[in-house]
């Protein structure tokens, strides 16, 4: 069964809007609260489009077995800090090279991550990369 990006999105969901947070985990799970305004099965493009709308700043999707980052991960522009840690993802979508006000991203313990792509090379605000457990991963695109 492939495991889709937000396929586990609506059985755990902490969502503290007051700091445009999102996050869900298998394992880290407190609190169940709906997304307001999105229906139910949004197709993941659609779910990530409106978050981006919303003005999503930090998003922690780790520990849920992601194996592909959808490209509409790019609508996610004003996001600060990502979590994608502990997955299954073995590549990213050029699309997140245009996640321009990214500070943090967590890509530890996907062993199977081969590269970063070359439009994330332009990431000015990034402060900190963990690729901890990333050990196909090779190399890092140079900063243009």
């Amino acid at each position: 069964m492939r495991s889709t990006f937000f396929g586990v999105l609506w059985l755990c969901v902490v969502v503290v809007l007051e700091f445009s947070v999102v996050f869900f985990s298998f394992f880290d799970l407190t609190i169940l609260l709906p997304i307001p305004n999105i229906p139910r099965g949004t197709p993941d493009s659609k779910l990530l489009e409106d978050l981006g709308k919303a003005g999503l700043r930090v998003l922690f999707a780790h520990k849920n077995k992601i194996s592909q980052v959808p490209p509409a991960i790019g609508h996610l522009a004003n996001v600060e800090i990502l979590s994608l840690a502990s997955n299954k993802i073995t590549s990213l979508p050029s699309e997140i090279g245009g996640l321009n006000n990214l500070q943090e991203l967590y890509l530890s313990g996907n062993a199977g991550l081969r590269s970063i792509p070359p439009s994330c090379q332009n990431w000015s605000k990034l402060r900190a990369l963990y690729c901890q457990g990333c050990v196909k991963l090779k190399q890092l695109p140079l900063q243009g």
